[in-house]
């Protein structure tokens, strides 16, 4: 088939493939115009994160969950698609008992056990553990702890994903993220950062 430059400015006749190596690089593409359906499975097709740099104050009571602490919101272009999730939450606990806190991930504001170690007698199913002290001292304790796992879009709607904590035992005590429990402020202090990013992978 002839090749024909039509007076809209359009070409007739060209087949794929057509024109010569190296005629098309990354400049002639328009910004965007290599969609995520184009980029192949593995690639990153975007990126969402929260980062949470100040101090806030939460209540940890009767091994029941605590409020959402920080959470991420991402929209999956192919619910296909798989979500890579890396968060890290750094607490500080203030109570005479246990020490041992659990690192938890929820979808949609719920308690999302999908991503959590798989069921044992009575154990709650938590996304990673840390240890923040003991006794009193625990007010001038905090640990850092992080996790890196893989789920599936399951949708093209908006998803947000969030972390909240659990005491090990029942008791109750305050708890604080980025910071310890004390009053006073040192310059040994550490003032770290707790938060959630979120990538689309293509499948």
């Amino acid at each position: 088939m002839p090749i024909t430059i039509n007076g809209d400015g359009s070409i007739t006749g060209l087949s794929v493939g057509g024109l010569p190596d190296g005629c098309v690089d990354t400049d002639t593409l328009a910004n965007g115009a290599a969609t995520g359906v184009k980029k192949g499975a593995g690639s990153i097709l975007q990126v969402q994160s929260t980062l949470k740099t100040d101090s806030s104050n939460f209540t940890l009571s009767g091994g029941a969950l605590s409020s959402i602490l920080f959470s991420v919101n991402i929209t999956p272009s192919s619910a296909s698609n798989k979500i890579l999730i890396h968060a890290h939450c750094s607490v500080g606990l203030h109570s005479d008992s246990e020490g041992q806190f659990s690192m938890e991930l929820t979808k949609g504001g719920s308690s999302y056990t999908t991503l959590a170690g798989d069921a044992y007698g009575s154990s709650s199913r938590v996304l990673a553990v840390a240890y923040a002290g003991d006794g009193t001292q625990m007010v001038y304790d905090q640990q850092t702890v992080a996790a890196t796992v893989m789920d599936t879009g399951g949708s093209t709607s908006a998803i947000t994903y969030g972390i909240a904590v659990r005491l090990r035992d029942n008791g109750s005590c305050e708890g604080r993220i980025n910071r310890h429990t004390a009053a006073d402020q040192n310059a040994w202090d550490f003032m770290p950062t707790s938060g959630i990013t979120v990538m689309e992978i293509a499948a």
